[in-house]
């Protein structure tokens, strides 16, 4: 019965959103639903790194529309995230999984948020799975954070989760790579980041590098 249950929900999309969305709305105002943990690995200080190191300069777009995630589109790739202007180019901001561009652009929300002014940095997404998370969804981070040590940087959750949900080590692996969790910002509601800087990803699951 049970079974049969979960296949008969998950035949049905829209209600599994539907279902997502009341489990946010209503678990999301509560205390503690954007509870981050209290220590970490300390972080790496990028802004103690050598100034000369040839690293690539950043991607940067200007007023981009921010959304958080709908569904997964992928067995290991969700939604959300920035609406790219010109998707699917530039392939730097593409998603590669075995050589392929495995991601969808995000659509835009009928209510755009508010305008942020300071510079963000594009981390990805928050995939709540420490193999893929550290060889496809974390990498683009050196050398955005080598450029802007001091930003914050954009996350996007998994449908239908809460910052609380997140794994403790998707924190130790953002030190690892120089992001504080105070400095992490998750996309729980739609804005417009007014200065998005945008690295390649370096390695996913293949042996050959994704297009930068």
């Amino acid at each position: 019965m049970k079974q049969h249950l979960m296949r008969w929900v998950r035949a049905r999309p829209g209600l599994i959103h539907a279902i997502r969305s009341v489990r946010m709305t209503v678990l999301g105002v509560l205390p503690g639903a954007d509870r981050r943990p209290a220590t970490s690995l300390p972080p790496i200080d990028w802004s103690a790194a050598r100034r000369d190191i040839a690293v690539p300069p950043d991607l940067v777009m200007r007023n981009v529309p921010v959304v958080p995630a709908r569904r997964f589109h992928h067995e290991v790739l969700f939604d959300g995230g920035p609406v790219w202007p010109d998707f699917p180019d530039p392939p730097i901001v593409r998603h590669q999984v075995h050589d392929q561009p495995v991601d969808v652009n995000a659509t835009p929300s009928r209510h755009p948020g508010p305008h942020r002014a300071e510079p963000f940095v594009w981390g990805g997404r928050c995939l709540f799975h420490f193999g893929h998370l550290a060889a496809e969804h974390l990498n683009r981070l050196p050398a955005a954070m080598y450029h802007q040590p001091d930003a914050e940087v954009i996350f996007v959750l998994q449908p239908g989760k809460l910052i609380r949900d997140v794994p403790a080590f998707f924190w130790d692996m953002a030190a690892w790579f120089g992001v504080p969790a105070a400095r992490i910002r998750f996309v729980t509601r739609p804005f417009i980041a007014g200065s998005l800087h945008v690295q390649a990803q370096t390695e996913h699951m293949s042996a050959l590098a994704p297009p930068a």
